[in-house]
């Protein structure tokens, strides 16, 4: 009697036993298992991402490049004088001491910002509350530099001169530099395009241009002529044309 209860108690702490070892291997089996799901998830993320990331530098670059060429055509335009806000500011602005010229560390004094709006939605002209794939942001930084081997000095005395103080200065080769920033979740692209200044003379066909480029109404556009600058100011007879260079 005593034997079998002894072989009962064995055979009933086998079977805990074993109920306990089961209970060990599907905790293991579900760690496994989680740890596995885990890791699908952390690799879809890291895809997911991936292809965020790619898509927003693409609309980045694509609408970076599209506003530099957009502002170059501007910039271009034959009729760029008459029409051209851009233009306009640029010609009334660059070369005043208003603007400095950049020297490679006064970028708090040289450079301009802009920033890149669409239209308020403003049933009078049209315009949007939104833009389909509008980037983020989009920045345009303007800045100009004397011409590559110009140095301007008071020979006499030495004393170097602002180039904006230079009476018969020769506005000939004068670079505007124009870097437009797309940004958009997390990523941005940026591209910059060169100018050199030719100048030249209005024509007697031309001066109905010239008429409307320094008149009232463009002079009084503080937009434009924010310092509020007079024709003696802006070399009013010279013919101001930017051509884009590449490659340098």
């Amino acid at each position: 009697m005593v034997i079998q209860m002894v072989i009962k108690k064995l055979n009933s702490l086998k079977i805990k036993n074993r109920k306990g070892a089961a209970m060990i291997v599907a905790i293991i089996i579900m760690g496994i298992l989680i740890v596995f799901t885990f890791s699908l998830m952390l690799v879809a993320y890291t895809l997911y991402s991936s292809q965020t990331k790619n898509i927003a530098s693409m609309k980045c670059s694509e609408s970076a490049n599209t506003l530099s060429i957009a502002l170059k055509d501007e910039l271009n335009d034959e009729n760029a004088a008459l029409r051209s806000h851009l233009y306009q500011y640029v010609r009334y602005n660059i070369c005043q001491e208003t603007w400095p010229n950049y020297t490679g560390n006064n970028e708090a004094e040289a450079f301009r910002y802009f920033s890149l709006k669409y239209n308020a939605n403003d049933s009078t002209h049209g315009g949007y509350s939104s833009v389909e794939g509008f980037p983020g942001s989009i920045k345009v930084c303007m800045y100009w530099m004397l011409p590559d081997e110009s140095q301007y000095y008071m020979e006499n005395s030495g004393i170097t001169k602002k180039f904006s103080e230079v009476s018969d200065l020769n506005h000939n080769g004068v670079r505007l530099f124009v870097e437009v920033t797309s940004e958009s979740a997390n990523q941005s692209y940026t591209v910059k395009q060169k100018y050199v200044l030719e100048k030249s003379t209005y024509s007697n066909k031309e001066a109905g241009v010239q008429g409307v480029l320094f008149g009232s109404s463009v002079m009084g556009d503080k937009s434009i002529n924010p310092y509020g600058k007079v024709q003696q100011d802006i070399f009013f007879n010279e013919k101001w044309s930017w051509t884009p260079v590449y490659g340098d």
